[in-house]
């Protein structure tokens, strides 16, 4: 009888990752970041893989002005749109990610929504809440491939997202940057998943972004 591994697709922000005004962990010193508003973005889905490339975009509309009047503190609001188009995967990349994910604790990542500074400090004064744009984002598929006596599934997986965010930034506030983080050496474990997702720990801490350009990309909105 074949041995069905099935694996939940947990990738970028797919798991409604979303801050309702509050805010936003981001990124220690260290990371080199690519401050545009479009271009690539790398990823490594298992350890020792040849990185992967994305392309990004990001648009910013600026709402205007706000006040927080439980604080009294005055905010930009913009309407940001952040798109991924990611890579295909061929049969090995998706039998040795689903592998290494068994291994790690069952969850398959690739990037990560990212806020930083320009130097891609952590911003803990600005806030965001967003949600998937399903109608500019592809259909989800099950992404399958045999090894042997064994099916390997990605379920959900997408070959293009698009996400909207409302940004809620300190006025006066300069140097805001939103864009993404991939993966720099395989999968991680579930536990630095769960760490990252709750607020615990930056993507760097997680596993995403690299002290090289091209893992990391976002672009300025203010």
């Amino acid at each position: 009888m074949k041995k069905i591994v099935k694996q939940i697709l947990a990738m970028a922000l797919a798991l409604a990752i979303a801050f309702t005004f509050a805010p936003v962990e981001a990124q220690a010193a260290g990371v080199k970041l690519t401050k545009k508003n479009s271009g690539k973005v790398s990823c490594v889905y298992y350890k020792g893989a040849k990185a992967k490339k994305a392309s990004y975009s990001m648009t910013a509309v600026n709402n205007g002005v706000i006040k927080d009047y439980r604080t009294g503190a005055i905010y930009n609001k913009y309407t940001v749109s952040v798109k991924l188009k990611r890579s295909n995967l061929s049969k090995n990349d998706i039998v040795r990610t689903v592998q290494e994910s068994r291994k790690k604790g069952g969850n398959i990542s690739d990037y990560v929504l990212i806020v930083t500074d320009a130097q891609g400090n952590a911003l803990n004064d600005v806030a965001i809440d967003g949600y998937m744009d399903y109608a500019n984002s592809s259909s989800s598929r099950t992404l399958k491939a045999r090894s042997g006596y064994t099916t390997y599934y990605i379920w959900g997986w997408r070959k293009t997202t698009t996400y909207t965010y409302t940004v809620y930034v300190p006025y006066e506030k300069a140097g805001v940057y939103i864009g993404f983080a991939g993966l720099r050496n395989g999968q991680i474990k579930k536990s630095k998943a769960d760490a990252y997702t709750d607020g615990e720990i930056n993507y760097y801490q997680a596993g995403f972004g690299k002290n090289k350009k091209g893992f990391a990309i976002a672009g300025c909105i203010q």
